[in-house]
Parts: structure tokens; sequence; C-alpha cells
């Protein structure tokens, strides 16, 4: 847990248009399949928990996804990921937590497939002038 969780704090707009701007910039990143890139969204030290396993710190975090995506070689390409997310929780450090739903869809001829569904539970921290996730949860949809 990042903190405790401040009832008093209001979530204005700008707040929101910040958290949807990282989860595109995210998507977008996985999407081209830039995953070193993508891993930068990420604290140094950041935990992954899913049921692929768990991963602690970016090199760690850019392996776990790298099999992930090896389970779905020769099934089809590309992938597209799809989330709709909500904002949880406010901290007096300006950290959040987020839940958001992923759909992973893949084209197999010509024909859309839902080829995993999630429900990804983040804890974000906004340092050097960016949103990086320092705890993920994936869990089955």
């Amino acid at each position: 847990m990042i903190g405790e969780y401040d009832n008093d704090q209001t979530i204005d707009g700008s707040l929101l248009l910040s958290v949807a701007d990282f989860y595109e910039k995210q998507l977008v990143l996985l999407d081209d399949s830039r995953i070193n890139e993508w891993a930068l969204t990420f604290s140094e030290q950041a935990h992954c928990q899913s049921a692929e396993g768990d991963a602690v710190g970016r090199e760690a975090i850019i392996e776990l996804v790298k099999r992930q995506r090896r389970g779905f070689a020769g099934e089809a390409e590309p992938s597209r990921i799809y989330t709709a997310w909500q904002l949880l929780d406010l901290f007096p450090n300006g950290a959040c937590a987020c839940e958001a739903y992923v759909l992973v869809i893949l084209r197999l001829e010509g024909y859309p497939l839902v080829r995993t569904a999630k429900v990804c539970v983040d804890q974000l921290l906004f340092t050097d002038g960016q949103w990086q996730v320092v705890k993920r949860q994936l869990n089955n949809g």
C-alpha cells in the first residue's frame, strides 16, 4: 500500500486527464511492442503480480511480459489492448490507486478474438513529472 486513503481529497478533471494520458501511453507502447519503453512507465523497483508469476523491478517485468506474449505467438497478429479504468483512491502523497478492465484482442482470419481478459489494479505515483506504476496486480477477468 502506498499510504493511507485521504477521504477529503477531491478528484479534479486535470488529475483524471493526466491518468488517462498515462494509460493511453502504456497501451500504445504495448500495442507497438515497445516493451522496453513501456517498462519505463514503472518505477525501478515496481512489483507486478499475475497468474503467470511475480516480478520485481523493470527488467523482471520486461521478462514477464515477454513470456506472456510468447503465449500468444502463432495465434494471430497484431494484438490490440483495450481498457476501461477508474480512479479508486487518492493518497496525501499524491499517489493514486486505479483499477482497469483489460481485453487483449487478436485478429484471427479477419475476425476479432478476445484472447484474454484481466482486471488490473495499479498503485501509481507521480514522480519526475510523470506517473509510474509502483505496484500492479493482474487478476483473471
